[in-house]
C-alpha cells in the first residue's frame, strides 16, 4: 500500500486535483488544487491559513481547498483566499477535471461526477 500512496504522489503536479484522506467524521475526503511542483519536504515548522501546523521534514502538498457547497450533491466553490498544506502521504486519488458551473448570480462552482465520487471512496477503502 505505502508503494502505490508514493506512486501517486510521485503524479501530482501543478494544478493537479487531489483528493485528501480527511481526518474529520463528516467528511470522507476532501478536494485540494496543487499548486508548486507537487511533494516538497518542510525545511521548517510552518502553520497554513486555516490553521494547521507542521513540523520541519514532513512531505507536504499545498495548495487551495474546494469546499462543498452542498450537502447533498459534489459540487465545490475553490477558495484561493486561504492557501492549505497537507500531508502527502494522504492524497487518494488523482481527479480529472471538474465540470464548472456558472451560477445566475456569478458564482463559478465546480461538480464531481458521480463515477470520480466513487472511485475516491473505493481509493480510500481502509486509510
Amino acid at each position: 500500500m505505502n508503494e502505490q500512496r508514493e506512486r501517486i504522489v510521485d503524479l501530482i503536479s501543478s494544478n493537479s486535483i487531489v483528493a485528501i484522506a480527511s481526518g474529520d467524521v463528516h467528511e470522507d475526503y476532501y478536494l485540494l488544487k496543487v499548486f508548486g511542483n507537487g511533494a516538497e519536504v518542510l525545511s521548517k515548522s510552518t502553520r497554513d491559513d486555516w490553521g494547521a501546523k507542521y513540523n520541519a521534514g514532513v512531505e507536504v502538498l499545498r495548495g487551495h481547498f474546494y469546499v462543498k457547497e452542498t450537502a447533498e450533491q459534489h459540487v465545490f466553490q475553490l477558495v484561493t483566499t486561504k492557501v492549505t498544506i497537507v500531508y502527502a502521504a494522504t492524497a487518494r486519488f488523482i481527479c480529472s477535471e471538474l465540470e464548472t458551473i456558472q451560477t445566475p448570480q456569478g458564482k463559478k462552482l465546480f461538480s464531481l461526477p458521480e463515477h470520480q465520487h466513487l472511485d475516491i471512496l473505493e481509493a480510500l477503502n481502509g486509510f
